[in-house]
């Protein structure tokens, strides 16, 4: 298999393919795999070695999808031992009407990888754990963070509630539309004072976060410019965490971090996995495009 190094994103189609299963040993992409162990010469190698054992993952789970594209987003690095910290892998899946060729679904295939899955030995595919998340089920994701790492109780059936930033002087502290937010960073105490605006009427798919706060840029069809929906968060530093209230409904996991950091706690391993915010909002705007009906 001979793909362009400089291609970020590879595609593998599949058309009513089954997953070859039972073999203790084979060749793909230049490695060689026994005994679920891979030994690859590049960092493109892995990619494409880590896309085939997701795929085969996918045929053998999946069996009720005949048409589908799986495409692994890439993380940066250009040696190998780059890659041992990453404890996650995102693909995507598309999935197809045979007939109609139109897309049916999409969804999120996670690869959970174990401590010890690359090392100088090769790519221990047994230290992989995949499950695969549809939208509503991102969108717990995304509510349960967001209630998690801000102070503001949200009620989602009014909307998305919109912030701005105001002065001392006009907060006020018995009016609930108004917010105080103190944070200890390092020692160093600071109040930052908000004020509700209004209720936005977006996606939660369209939240984006930046670290500092969340927020999205949306029309504004009273007058054609552009408001910036802003969600007030907590601010700690960066050795304090703050962890969900409950678990995903989805997946045996809490949500751990702070304003800088999203992490899994998988209670059923005992892992911590820590996803970077590029990715969160990378799989934030795979599913905000809706699909055609």
């Amino acid at each position: 298999m001979h793909r362009a190094i400089t291609i970020l994103l590879s595609t593998i189609i599949i058309i009513n393919a089954q997953a070859q299963a039972g073999k203790t040993a084979l060749i793909a992409g230049g490695s060689a795999i026994i005994a679920g162990v891979a030994i690859y010469a590049s960092v493109e190698q892995v990619h494409e070695g880590l896309e085939q054992q997701a795929t085969e993952w996918f045929l053998a789970n999946h069996p009720e999808e005949r048409l589908f594209r799986l495409k692994i987003k890439n993380v940066t690095g250009t040696k190998l031992s780059d890659l041992s910290n990453v404890s996650c892998m995102l693909y995507t899946v598309h999935t197809y009407n045979p007939e109609s060729r139109k897309i049916k679904d999409k969804f999120i295939l996670v690869g959970f990888h174990s401590h010890g899955w690359i090392n100088d030995n090769g790519v221990n595919f047994q230290r992989i754990s995949y499950y695969l998340i549809n939208r509503d089920q991102w969108e717990e994701f995304v509510k349960l963070w967001v209630e998690t790492v801000s102070p503001i109780k949200i009620d989602w059936k009014k909307g998305i509630p919109d912030f701005a930033k105001c002065s001392e002087r006009k907060f006020n502290s018995k009016d609930s539309t108004y917010l105080a937010i103190s944070n200890n960073v390092d020692g160093i105490i600071t109040t930052n004072y908000f004020e509700r605006i209004t209720y936005a009427n977006i996606s939660v798919f369209s939240l984006r976060f930046s670290g500092k706060s969340i927020d999205k840029e949306y029309s504004n069809i009273n007058d054609e410019s552009y408001d910036l929906v802003l969600i007030p968060i907590n601010k700690v530093d960066g050795d304090t965490y703050i962890r969900s209230t409950r678990k995903l409904s989805f997946i045996d996991s809490y949500l751990i971090g702070n304003e800088k950091t999203i992490c899994l706690f998988r209670a059923d391993e005992q892992q911590f996995i820590q996803l970077d915010l590029d990715l969160i909002n990378f799989v934030q705007s795979v599913f905000s495009k809706e699909i055609p009906s």
